[in-house]
């Protein structure tokens, strides 16, 4: 849910990518703001194939997303130091 609401944020950019995750089928409502969100690396996964969609989201999941989220539209830009979120 998280994701899909960063996704209409951005106005539902188009998507043309695939998603890497094997648990994202394509057809789901939440399939584009998902591959939008990878694609920008604002979300990471679970694991290298799986986003896990039907998990609840940890603090420290939503912590990462939303400082990904700010930071992707100024990639190439300005350099930002990477805060280790462990």
């Amino acid at each position: 849910m998280v994701v899909a609401v960063l996704y209409r944020v951005e106005g539902e950019p188009a998507v043309t990518a695939k998603s890497r995750f094997t648990d994202v089928p394509a057809g789901e409502w939440y399939y584009n703001a998902v591959v939008w969100a990878q694609t920008k690396n604002i979300v990471k996964g679970t694991s290298d194939t799986a986003f896990s969609p039907d998990d609840k989201v940890t603090r420290e999941q939503l912590a990462a997303i939303m400082v990904r989220f700010v930071r992707y539209p100024f990639w190439g830009e300005v350099e930002l130091p990477e805060v280790p979120i462990d």
